[in-house]
């Protein structure tokens, strides 16, 4: 009876493989990128989730874009826990406090209402890898010897 999902699923997960959006592995459990998948399933549900819950941020220049991405969605996944997210949040306890305040100010009720975050965490796992590429291709453009 399981079948005909099982199959989707593994048809989803090898096209993914294929892309080079998963590893290239023998052997693929759905279940271990079910989120990889189900993102690819519904690419507009995402992207509606995307724009509606990251406004604030789509507002900002790709960097600023990408580093409060980056800082919030750290927060948000290690419950502000900054030994738990190396590299995003060990930053100056000053400098820390001033983004997750601007964070605040962009954000207000969102980073509270249980929903949200889940919406919030969701979009930007979406979100980030796309505005990630995109500001790396801006880098390499500004770079001396990249092409204009």
């Amino acid at each position: 009876a399981e079948l005909p999902a099982s199959y989707r699923l593994v048809r989803r997960a090898a096209v993914l493989r294929e892309r080079g959006a998963l590893r290239a592995e023998p052997v693929i459990d759905t279940g271990e990128h079910a989120l990889a998948i189900l993102q690819d399933l519904e690419q507009d549900v995402f992207r509606q989730l995307s724009r509606r819950r990251l406004a604030p941020l789509l507002a900002l220049s790709s960097g600023k874009r990408v580093k409060y991405g980056r800082v919030l969605s750290a927060w948000l996944e290690t419950g502000g826990q900054r030994d738990r997210a190396p590299g995003v949040l060990d930053k100056h306890r000053q400098t820390l406090r001033y983004q997750l305040a601007r964070l605040e100010d962009m954000f207000g009720e969102q980073l509270h209402d249980r929903d949200a975050r889940v919406e919030l965490i969701l979009a930007l796992r979406s979100a980030l890898p796309g505005w990630e590429a995109e500001l790396d291709y801006v880098n390499r453009q500004d770079a001396p010897g990249g092409s204009s």
